[in-house]
């Protein structure tokens, strides 16, 4: 793909205002917290050196300071990881939505429910045929083959035309059943359930 895990800075917009502002990457802001972190003993070390304390009870100061700055830092260190890899996963369904054509949170309602509904729908043909997804799908593209090459049917329409202008005609699911066995029958060879 050529990208790193490097975030990319995101721009802040809304539809009023056509004005863009830059927003600074949050694993850059890390980083530099981190980097003042690990400055903060340096800082110390010089304005303890200043002061009359005896030297034991400095070293013991900074070496309690030092070793809890690296634990702060290396909590600051893991967030930056993992803020760049949630850019990545936000990046990747930001490009899944953008190819489905979901822009908003009522085009993400609005598919949730299609494909919640078109799942319902398969899981109801499985049920009413008797069998799974995947023996549908494989009869289904068989079917479509053996159609296309059988030619033409009644009427000079292929059984796959007839059972489409079913569907688009609104035609009840029964006739579309009625039809869709028929044509099983037909390439098949398969006796016809009755209604």
């Amino acid at each position: 793909m050529g990208k790193t895990l490097e975030d990319v800075k995101m721009r802040e917009s809304s539809d009023e205002d056509e004005e863009v502002q830059q927003v600074e990457p949050v694993s850059h802001s890390l980083r530099e917290v981190t980097e003042m972190l690990r400055g903060i003993s340096e800082v110390i070390s010089r304005e303890i050196a200043e002061h009359k304390i005896s030297s034991r009870y400095k070293e013991r100061h900074f070496e309690t300071l030092k070793r809890e700055i690296d634990v702060v830092c290396s909590k600051v260190e893991r967030l930056e990881v993992n803020c760049r890899m949630t850019r990545v996963l936000h990046e990747k369904l930001f490009e899944s939505l953008n190819d489905r054509g979901i822009e908003s949170k009522e085009d993400w309602a609005q598919y949730m429910s299609t494909i919640e509904r078109d799942g319902e729908m398969l899981a109801e043909l499985c049920d009413i045929l008797g069998t799974d997804m995947l023996q549908i799908m494989d009869a289904v593209k068989d079917i479509k083959a053996k159609a296309e090459s059988a030619g033409a049917g009644r009427n000079g329409k292929t059984t796959l035309e007839m059972v489409q202008d079913t569907v688009e005609s609104g035609a009840n699911w029964t006739v579309l059943r009625a039809r869709m066995e028929a044509m099983c029958a037909d390439i098949m060879g398969k006796p016809t359930r009755g209604n």
